[in-house]
């Protein structure tokens, strides 16, 4: 008999994440639902090998009960956006798998599961199996029919048939709904018969048989055995019984297109892997498929392109081979992607030996041996040459392999500086975009690493990209792997008494919202805060915007312009503050503590921005809250270890300084020279007043502006930020051009060079390409922004980076790096952990290197401070 499983997709996930534990993926965005989903549908799979799948989705619109009764459900609390935000994550595993997926606006998941069941109940050669976490399909079990869902969690099964649901409820599976029709549903808010419970409706439907048959006895007179009460009750409500009863009946005519063929079940596809890897979901990997197996019986040549398995007797041979070739290919073999939590395998190695390309293999344990045995050859023969993915993860797990940064190449970084919009940089992908080549993965790949360094060398060079990668890039890599190595204290049980506090003052929040607008509702629903706000408290709407459905949007830009209108809305703001911070940091942080070390160790990515700038993430400590009192509370538990003290240095409007000595502005540079506030003084000259006349509300304006120029602000956003009508933005701008004369033309002339070249670039040649730029559309106005902008933003990145590698070199040269760590890199701020004795004594000198890194018109100005924790600095 043929099996066909049909899954509820939303009940299944929501269940997965309320039943697990946060789940962060590498780029920091949580997925326990979409873990907890696969986990039980792939049980489910190898335990039940159905033959046909199809998955329903609802969809956030209403449907035709809510049109009917729009408080059908209100009382269900919704659930956060990164809940939302998981359902589209399932979805694209599911098309890329090529699982068939079902939904259809005004309609929920049962009721199409029901047309499916209605459509295919009387084949005798199927099994139907209904996948879901609720038994509101109960309704359609036959003998045939069946419901595979949990008592609690995602791991407590039960499966219910005609025998299971007679045991439970002693009713027939299609009486079920005219027992919900009495009882009600408070989950759904389905009101049911008042004071009838579940034993009352029981005895009631089983000894009448259906809610009509139990109607007709009371229009007839017949004796009914309940209370006086009861029985008035039942008469009372007798149309809010039928109307329940029409929400609770699943659909089973659903205009939609089933069919079985498209359905059938496919094994899982090797397009899988990559979008496991960037969920982080390793370890389902190997449970859904051995990958080295799937990958030699779908390629037979991959199993003769590793020609021998290096034992601990081979490594002298190997080494030998190794002195007798101009170059060598690595590729690390490992799992996880944070220090301490990596898990090496072995390591690729290819040579080049007459006229052929060999692959060999190094397990693990014979890596630091190999590692320490092959220095000698390079000082012996030093024009050699080592092409490698990843050199951080090189560096971080093998101390010896630092012998090697000279001559190594790193093939991702070139490859991003050439290209630096590209996303993925796996040995796979870089060799199919710049050899034209279709590899099956990266091993495959690894055969034409030669070649693929060939090619981006002479990219390299015919873009004079030398400077950027030799003096920047190449030397930033050491910092960058001894920075993850170094990872950042965090107090985990001052995070646990956050994360308690934090849910306190959330449900305090809540009930003063609802005492000062006296009504309890949904505060997580758009659609209801829309129609409290502005219905019920009428809440002018003026300078609000819509939202693309045309209603008025209640995101935070907007309740921050109504937020004196009403008492309520400030609480509402606190509330989604507290939310955000729960959701976004005190729920997942714990999760990236290494039980190793007691320490957060974040991924750097050198190659993770078109600007040049570095960013972070697993998790992104360049994101943490900055402001208001909550988010101080958070910076408090990034904490120096033992008698430590964290040393920050903070480059002072650093993107303003660089934009005077490229344009060359008078009126800038002689602020900067004479350490004036350039942002009072600019309010000064655009407000028609003295400068000790300018208030905070004026410098504010002017700083908004002062940036945004460099950004590309256009007048509508100005105005949006500033509060200022679009006729009072643009003219507020011209002004600002007639001081900032050479400002203006430093901005033109660079989205003018931008626009013949098709790229920008910054003073030491990082280029951004811009190929879409001059075009009339959004795509078109953002890389003009890009273009004005990358050369101070990309400068700044420069000389962030060039900072970096100076003060470390600075430590390492005095014997310090024991005592003062570099941790962290924020945007303009660079964050030590050390001895406070030690910081002291250094610390004139390392402000000193940041001061003078590179020699400008208008002095570098680099703040300190000294601090416990991450608040304090």
């Amino acid at each position: 008999m043929e099996k066909l499983l049909l899954v509820d997709s939303h009940a299944l996930i929501h269940r997965s994440y309320h039943a697990l534990p946060p789940l962060v993926s590498p780029e920091g965005q949580l997925v326990n639902g979409v873990y907890g989903f696969l986990l039980v549908f792939f049980k489910i799979i190898e335990e039940l090998k159905p033959d046909y799948i199809i998955v329903t989705f609802d969809l956030p619109k209403p449907t035709f009960r809510h049109q009917i009764f729009k408080e059908y459900k209100a009382k269900r609390v919704k659930a956060p956006e990164n809940f939302y935000q998981q359902i589209e994550i399932l979805k694209e595993i599911l098309k890329t798998w090529g699982i068939m997926c079902l939904e259809k606006e005004g309609y929920e998941a049962d009721d199409l599961i029901g047309t499916v069941v209605e459509k295919y109940k009387n084949r005798k050669d199927l099994e139907i199996i209904i996948l879901t976490g609720d038994l509101d399909t109960l309704q359609l079990v036959k003998e045939n029919v069946k419901v595979y869902t949990f008592r609690r969690g995602i791991q407590d099964k039960i499966i219910y048939d005609l025998k299971k649901i007679k045991e439970r409820f002693d009713l027939e599976p299609e009486q079920l709904r005219d027992f919900k029709a009495l009882k009600g549903d408070p989950s759904d808010n389905v009101l049911g018969v008042p004071k009838i419970g579940e034993k009352l409706a029981q005895k009631l439907i089983k000894e009448f048989k259906s809610l009509d048959n139990l109607y007709k006895a009371i229009e007839e007179n017949k004796k009914i055995e309940v209370s006086p009460f009861i029985l008035e009750n039942l008469k009372k409500y007798k149309d809010q019984a039928y109307f329940s009863q029409q929400l609770v009946t699943i659909l089973k005519d659903v205009d939609i297109d089933v069919n079985l063929k498209k359905a059938v079940y496919q094994k899982p596809p090797l397009t899988l892997v990559p979008l496991f890897k960037k969920l982080g979901f390793n370890s389902l990997i190997r449970k859904i498929f051995s990958f080295q197996e799937e990958i030699l019986l779908k390629n037979p040549l991959k199993s003769k392109l590793i020609q021998k398995e290096i034992k601990n007797d081979d490594i002298e041979i190997l080494l030998k081979k190794i002195s007798e070739s101009k170059a060598v290919g690595l590729k690390l073999d490992y799992e996880g992607e944070n220090f301490s939590q990596r898990k090496i395998k072995g390591l690729h190695l290819i040579l080049k030996e007459d006229n052929q390309k060999k692959i060999y293999f190094l397990q693990e344990n014979f890596l630091n041996k190999f590692f320490n045995d092959l220095k000698n050859i390079f000082k012996n023969y030093s024009n050699k040459e080592i092409y490698l993915l990843e050199r951080k993860i090189f560096l971080e797990e093998f101390s010896n392999f630092n012998d090697f940064n000279l001559y190594s190449l790193d093939l991702d970084i070139l490859a991003w500086l050439i290209d630096s919009e590209r996303k993925n940089y796996t040995l796979r992908d870089l060799a199919r975009f710049f050899l034209k080549n279709n590899y099956l993965d990266d091993l495959e790949a690894f055969l034409d690493i030669f070649e693929l360094k060939k090619q981006l060398e002479m990219k390299m060079e015919s873009l004079n990209l030398n400077y950027v990668y030799q003096e920047i890039e190449k030397p930033l890599v050491k910092n960058l792997a001894e920075m993850e190595k170094n990872g950042v204290f965090v107090n985990k049980e001052k995070l646990q008494q956050l994360l308690k506090s934090f849910q306190e003052e959330k449900e305090k929040i809540e009930k003063q919202i609802y005492q000062e607008i006296g009504l309890i509702f949904n505060l997580n629903s758009p659609l209801k805060l829309q129609e409290v706000l502005f219905s019920r408290l009428k809440i002018p709407t003026n300078s609000l915007k819509k939202t693309k459905t045309g209603k008025i949007s209640t995101d935070l830009e907007s309740l921050q312009k109504i937020k004196y209108s009403h008492p309520a809305i400030g609480l509402i703001i606190s509330y989604r503050q507290l939310e955000k911070l729960i959701n976004s940091f005190l729920l997942p942080l714990p999760n990236f503590i290494s039980e190793k070390t007691l320490r957060i160790h974040p991924v750097w990515n050198q190659t993770g921005t078109a600007t040049g700038r570095l960013s972070c993430h697993s998790p992104n400590l360049q994101n943490l809250p900055s402001k208001g009192e909550f988010s101080y509370n958070i910076r408090l538990a990034f904490e120096a270890e033992n008698d430590n003290v964290l040393f920050s240095i903070d480059y002072s409007q650093i993107e303003l300084r660089l934009a005077a000595h490229l344009s060359l502005d008078p009126y800038l540079l002689s602020s900067f020279k004479e350490e004036k506030d350039v942002h009072r003084i600019t309010a000064s000259y655009l407000f028609n007043v003295k400068e000790e006349e300018v208030t905070e509300k004026m410098r504010n304006y002017t700083k908004t502006l002062n940036y945004g120029i460099l950004y590309g602000l256009g007048d509508k956003n100005l105005a949006s930020y500033t509060g200022m009508k679009i006729e009072e933005a643009k003219k507020f701008k011209e002004e600002y051009f007639k001081k900032f004369f050479g400002l203006k033309n430093f901005l033109d002339y660079s989205l003018e060079k931008a626009r013949k070249l098709g790229y920008a670039e910054t003073i030491f040649g990082r280029k951004r390409f811009l190929p879409l730029l001059g075009a009339y559309n959004q795509q078109g106005k953002m890389q003009e922004r890009a273009a004005i902008n990358m050369p101070v933003q990309g400068l700044a990145a420069d000389l962030i980076k060039k900072t970096m590698i100076e003060i470390d070199k600075f430590l390492e040269e005095n014997n310090l790096k024991k005592d003062i760590k570099m941790i962290m890199q924020i945007h303009d701020e660079l964050i030590f952990e050390g001895k406070l004795e030690i910081i002291k004594k250094v610390k004139d000198k390392l402000i000193a290197i940041a001061e003078n890194i590179y020699p400008l018109q208008v002095p570098l100005k680099a703040e300190w401070k000294i601090g416990k924790n991450l608040a304090e600095i």
